[in-house]
């Protein structure tokens, strides 16, 4: 057997690999895209979404969906912004669907509540499917700094998946997300990773070696570092771009690593509100009413009724804040 031969037979070996590694790549890209119904506004074809993620400028990727929507249509800036001609300092509001309000209208979300309760503009800066990566991104941008006038306060709404989309996100589809490392201390971008897992099939491994990862010994303590270089670099944002603006964190949904990091966080002036202790406070019950119905929404995201009754509260004990 010659060692043209050979080479042949290598070449088409590897040219069958490729050609099985992308039509799995591509269908499922196009079957994720369409179950989560996330490519935007369906502009754009599946395929031309689809090569955009070998791009390895991904960090443009960040740009155009997380910053430019600002300039999309009408119902999208209206998420947005609620409350525009109100004359108050402005609230923000970050985190992923709960905070966006997933099926839910504007008004009916948590955005929409508290520019009703308040009479202030609110700015949702959370998005479906979102991380605290997007959180860091959003805030670096001088786009959003100069949109934005002094807020008096920035409100992340937290549950416990925020510490696994660290690692990998919450789905695949057109969602993008900036990979952090600590690198001598700070956290800094991991470029490769980030670029790596924006295709597909890297994305499933990272999830099943994510669930192994996590078995491991002193992964806890890891993952709490982590978190607290996120939630600082969070907090040095805000108070760059906007000198006395209180931050808080909303915990929703608890987590391990986020109650072990909390002394910390409040040493360095972040405020933490527990959701469990304020409906206490109120003797309300989280019942079924506070999730939306299964026919609706498999994930029984926060419902309209939700956000009614805890709205209020939430704001009784932010005022707490000031005093």
């Amino acid at each position: 057997m010659n060692s043209k031969f050979i080479k042949k037979i290598l070449i088409i070996n590897i040219v069958i690999l490729i050609i099985i590694y992308l039509s799995f790549d591509i269908y499922f890209f196009i079957y994720m895209s369409k179950k989560e119904n996330m490519l935007l506004n369906n502009t754009i074809s599946y395929i031309k979404a689809y090569i955009s993620r070998y791009n390895l400028n991904y960090k443009s990727a960040f740009e155009r969906k997380y910053i430019t929507r600002i300039q999309q249509k009408k119902e999208v800036q209206e998420r947005f912004l609620t409350n525009a001609n109100s004359k108050f300092s402005p609230i923000v509001l970050l985190g992923c669907s709960y905070a966006y309000g997933q099926h839910l209208t504007n008004q009916e979300a948590f955005s929409g509540q508290l520019a009703t309760n308040t009479d202030r503009p609110v700015y949702n800066l959370a998005f479906i499917g979102a991380g605290i990566q997007h959180i860091i991104y959003i805030l670096s941008n001088e786009k959003i700094k100069n949109k934005i006038k002094n807020p008096e306060y920035v409100i992340y709404v937290f549950i416990s998946d925020h510490v696994n989309r660290l690692y990998t996100g919450c789905g695949y589809s057109v969602i993008d997300y900036l990979y952090y490392k600590i690198q001598k201390k700070e956290l800094v971008i991991n470029e490769l990773y980030s670029y790596i897992m924006r295709l597909p099939i890297p994305f499933i491994i990272s999830q099943i070696v994510y669930e192994q990862y996590n078995k491991m010994p002193n992964v806890q303590m890891k993952k709490n570092n982590l978190l607290e270089k996120h939630m600082y670099k969070i907090n040095d944002y805000i108070k760059r771009n906007w000198k006395d603006t209180k931050f808080v964190i909303f915990m929703y949904e608890p987590s391990p690593e986020m109650d072990n990091i909390i002394p910390n966080l409040q040493k360095k002036g972040i405020y933490i509100i527990y959701l469990d202790e304020i409906l206490k406070e109120k003797n309300i019950v989280f019942d079924s009413t506070f999730k939306l119905p299964k026919e609706i929404d498999k994930f029984q995201h926060p419902s309209a009724s939700a956000w009614e009754k805890i709205t209020p509260v939430f704001l009784q004990n932010i005022k707490k804040i000031d005093l």
